[in-house]
């Protein structure tokens, strides 16, 4: 078949290698990385019968040497699959789950390397965000067993891509970094086989799954753009803020240490060891259920009159030490790090089951208001290029805090643009009043 259009439906799904964490650094910053490689691509196109392979990483000859597969279906070497062009340049319908990251990998690794045709945001749909869409679970494996697919997700999988797809240690007898494909054929022909498993799944939930609305159709290609895009980040001010709060988490670490000093723990304890610091607290009288945030804040407000002045403070080093806010700076900085500082893949389409976008990486939904005024937060971002801990010490009773309530001014707008906070208190459940139209 030559003739395609946007009636025919491809069902593709990457199987990719990189030194890149995914999880940390996201889907777009991974696509860009110089290291990420395709292992294998599997597609079919409407109902044909038989799920196609290219692999790029082996070329025709190492195939033959080895074993592979050698028929219509298995395609080696650099070049995209002349069919699988095609298809693409007629703007077939790239059908995927979690589509986004398909389309990252085919922008950044086939187009860029490989030569193969452009892609437009309106060819692409996405499974995942359907399955969510009807209420059923976000993941191939979840949404395949929900619907009883005839094909489901291939446990195995998981092992094979731990093997193949990411980095290993090397060790004092094997110094190999990685697995490449060649050095253990079969399995690596299993994991292609796994590729394909997933495509015949991905395909039978297509079918079963209702299409997304028209208007919600095109709120999926605002969601690439929107992430393909990005949020500018200040990236020398996060480093500057990271490096200034090692010191301060070091500084709480070493006092609480010293102060937790005692027969039973001779070198102290550190604020995150959780059990022992509840056991230490319970010698003191102090019946704290469990370290929890919340619940040691809400313990401290009960009893704030009545604790020893020792189990206060060290309650209060718990909470600061403890600060979640201070770890954006390590996403802002996978995310965004190199390249033109923007993080992407940030939002999530249908990430809330009411259909609204949710964050991802970063969580940029979810980004301490703080307690600081503009004026304030403006000094602190002057004493960060100072990189001196000590003096935002000296200056803050709770440095970290003062930190974490900055977090809003690390996303920068581009130049001659201005940021608004548009945060509207309990959005979904104002928007389902309007819609029973309860006018009161």
């Amino acid at each position: 078949m030559s003739d395609y259009g946007p009636t025919d439906v491809l069902h593709g799904d990457f199987e990719t290698f990189s030194y890149c964490d995914l999880k940390k650094s996201g889907g777009y910053r991974y696509a860009s990385d110089e290291t990420t490689e395709i292992l294998c691509f599997g597609w079919v196109i409407n109902e044909a019968p038989e799920v196609s392979l290219w692999v790029p990483c082996i070329t025709a000859e190492q195939a033959r040497e080895h074993g592979l597969p050698r028929n219509a279906y298995w395609h080696y070497g650099s070049a995209v699959p002349t069919e699988l062009a095609k298809a693409i340049t007629a703007g077939v319908t790239f059908a995927a789950h979690n589509v986004s990251f398909e389309r990252a990998i085919w922008q950044s690794i086939v187009v860029k390397r490989h030569g193969g045709p452009g892609t437009k945001r309106g060819q692409f749909t996405c499974t995942a965000i359907r399955a969510a869409a009807a209420h059923l679970p976000r993941s191939l494996e979840g949404a395949a067993m929900a619907l009883d697919a005839r094909n489901q997700k291939d446990a195995e999988g998981k092992r094979l891509l731990k093997k193949f797809a990411m980095p290993r240690k090397a060790t004092k007898n094997d110094p190999r970094t990685r697995i490449m494909p060649l050095e253990d054929v079969q399995e690596f022909k299993a994991l292609c086989n796994y590729c394909r498993t997933d495509v015949l799944a991905e395909r039978d939930i297509d079918k079963m799954l209702p299409q997304l609305h028209p208007d919600e159709q095109r709120l999926l290609g605002f969601d690439m753009l929107i992430n393909e895009r990005g949020l500018r980040i200040d990236i020398d001010a996060v480093r500057n803020a990271s490096e200034i709060l090692k010191a301060l988490e070091a500084s709480i670490v070493a006092d609480v240490q010293k102060r937790t000093v005692c027969p039973e723990y001779p070198e102290g304890l550190r604020p995150t060891q959780g059990a022992k610091m509840l056991q230490f607290f319970r010698g003191m009288g102090v019946a704290l259920e469990n370290m929890q945030s919340d619940h040691v804040r809400k313990y401290l407000r009960d009893n704030v009159s009545t604790l020893p002045d020792l189990a206060r403070e060290l309650l209060l080093l718990r909470i600061e030490a403890s600060r979640s806010s201070t770890k954006k700076f390590i996403s802002m900085e996978s995310y965004a790090g190199t390249g033109d500082n923007r993080a992407r893949g940030t939002m999530l389409l249908y990430g809330a089951h009411t259909g609204r976008f949710s964050g991802r990486g970063i969580q940029p939904h979810n980004f301490s208001k703080g307690s600081l005024k503009y004026d304030e937060v403006l000094r602190v971002f002057e004493l960060l290029k100072l990189k001196d801990p000590d003096i935002l010490s000296i200056l803050y009773e709770w440095p970290i805090s003062t930190i974490g309530s900055t977090m809003r001014g690390y996303i920068v707008p581009t130049p001659g643009k201005i940021f608004r906070i548009v945060d509207y208190a309990s959005i979904e459940a104002r928007v389902l009043a309007w819609l029973a139209q309860e006018t009161w």
